[in-house]
C-alpha cells in the first residue's frame, strides 16, 4: 500500500459514524413505494425514457419520452422537487463534448416536457474527459454534484464536479496521478459522504490488478488533492472479480455492525452463476488496508451488460436499497427492497416492464 497523503480527519470516522447513526438510525422511514427509471441508449441519437413502477404490485404507473433525441451519456438523476419534476444531467456527445442539465416533468400521462439548459461548461475542455455511468455525489450545502472519470488522452483519473449554485452553473476537474486502464473502466465508480466530506473511488491497480478504494475530500486541500489508498489484500476481496461492474454508496444509518461503505457487484454477467452481490466494505488505518463481506447475492442469470445501474439508494440518511436483478428472463425485473437497518430483511416484487440502458434511478412515495 502507497500512502499518498494522509486525510486529517480520519480519525474522527468512528466517532462521527456512531453520533450520526445514533441519532438518525430510527427505522421510521417509510418503504419506497414507486421506482422511476430514466434510460438512453449512449452508443446514438436517441429519446430519453422514463417509466415509473409501481413497487406493491410490479404494475407500470407511466410511460414518458422526451419531446426531442439526444446523443449522450447519463450522467445520473440529480433531484426531483416533490411534485413532478425530475433533473438529470448527462453528457451530450457533440464536438466538443458539453455537459448539460435536462429536465422531465412526469405531468399529464403520455405527454412530458423537457429542458435543455446550457449549462456554461465550453470553456473547460470536456471533450477531454469519459466516464462510467454511476450514480453521481451531491452536496446540496456546498451546491456541488461530484463524479470520477477519465482523461480520454491520457487515461489519468479524474475527480469531476458541478457546481450549480445560482444557476451559475459550471464543470471542473482535477487531474490525478492514477491511471485507468482501460480494462478496468467499467468499475471505476465512486460515491460520496456529505456529513464528512469524504469520496470513495473503487479503482483497479492497473500494475498489480489489486482492488482499492481510494478516499480523499474534495474541498479544501489548497495544498494539493489530498488521497489515501487502502488496498484489498489477497482474500479479502470477496468480489467474484476485479472486471465485474461495481457501484458505492455510503450509508449512516445501515447495520451497527457493518461498515457504512458498501459496494455492489454486477458478476459474471456473460455467464453462468450470474448474481448481484452486496458487500459491506472495511477500511483500517493500520496498515491502509480494506476488505469486503459478502452480505446477499440475488440471481442474476438473465442480466445484460446495457441493463444499467442496479442499485438506487438517493441519500446515507436512508433506510432502504433498492436491488435490480432478473432470475428468470431479460425481460423481467425482480425489484428487491432492502432493509439496511433492520439486518437486511428483502421485499422482492416482478415487473415486466424492461428497459435497457437504465442510467438513473429514483424512489419515492406516493
Amino acid at each position: 500500500m502507497n500512502r499518498v497523503k494522509s486525510l486529517p480527519i480520519l480519525f474522527l470516522f468512528t466517532i462521527l459514524i456512531n453520533l450520526i447513526s445514533s441519532q438518525s438510525s430510527s427505522g421510521d422511514d417509510v418503504m419506497p413505494m414507486l421506482l422511476s427509471f430514466f434510460s438512453n441508449d449512449p452508443s446514438r441519437d436517441t429519446l430519453f425514457k422514463f417509466n415509473r413502477v409501481d413497487l406493491e404490485d410490479g404494475s407500470l404507473n407511466i410511460t414518458l419520452y422526451t419531446r426531442s433525441t439526444a446523443y449522450g451519456k447519463m450522467l445520473g438523476v440529480t433531484g426531483y422537487d416533490g411534485v413532478n419534476w425530475f433533473d438529470y444531467q448527462f453528457k451530450y456527445e457533440t464536438d466538443p463534448d458539453e455537459f448539460q442539465d435536462g429536465g422531465i416533468s412526469d405531468l399529464g400521462q403520455g405527454d412530458t416536457s423537457a429542458s435543455w439548459m446550457n449549462a456554461d461548461f465550453y470553456d473547460t475542455h470536456p471533450a477531454l474527459v469519459d466516464y462510467n455511468p454511476h450514480p453521481i455525489g451531491q452536496d446540496d450545502a456546498r451546491k456541488e454534484y461530484l463524479s470520477v472519470g477519465w482523461s480520454k488522452k491520457t487515461q489519468a483519473l479524474l475527480t469531476l464536479g458541478f457546481n450549480y449554485g445560482d444557476y451559475n452553473m459550471f464543470f471542473y476537474y482535477n487531474v490525478t496521478q492514477y491511471q485507468v486502464s482501460e480494462t478496468y473502466e467499467n468499475s471505476l465508480t465512486q460515491c460520496y459522504d456529505y456529513t464528512q466530506g469524504l469520496m470513495y473511488i473503487n479503482y483497479i491497480n492497473p500494475t498489480t490488478t489489486q482492488r482499492q478504494i481510494l478516499v480523499y475530500q474534495p474541498f479544501n486541500h489548497s495544498d494539493g488533492l489530498s488521497i489515501d489508498e487502502y488496498s484489498f489484500e489477497p482474500g479479502t476481496d470477496l468480489t467474484k472479480s476485479i472486471e465485474s461492474n461495481v457501484y458505492l454508496f455510503y450509508s449512516t444509518v445501515g447495520n451497527q455492525n457493518e461498515s457504512p461503505l458498501y459496494m455492489v457487484e454486477v458478476a459474471n454477467v456473460t455467464g453462468t452463476n450470474s448474481t448481484i452481490n452486496l458487500l459491506s466494505v472495511g477500511l483500517s488505518t493500520t496498515g491502509y488496508t480494506a476488505s469486503s463481506s459478502i452480505i446477499l447475492s440475488l440471481d442474476n442469470s438473465y442480466g445484460s451488460n446495457i441493463d444499467g445501474i442496479p442499485l438506487c439508494y438517493l441519500d446515507q440518511l436512508h433506510q432502504y436499497l433498492i436491488l435490480l436483478s432478473k432470475p428468470t428472463s431479460t425481460m423481467s425485473y425482480t425489484i428487491t427492497t432492502v432493509d439496511l437497518i433492520n439486518n437486511y430483511k428483502t421485499t422482492s416484487i416482478t415487473t415486466d416492464v424492461v428497459d435497457f440502458y437504465n442510467y438513473g434511478l429514483y424512489y419515492q412515495d406516493k
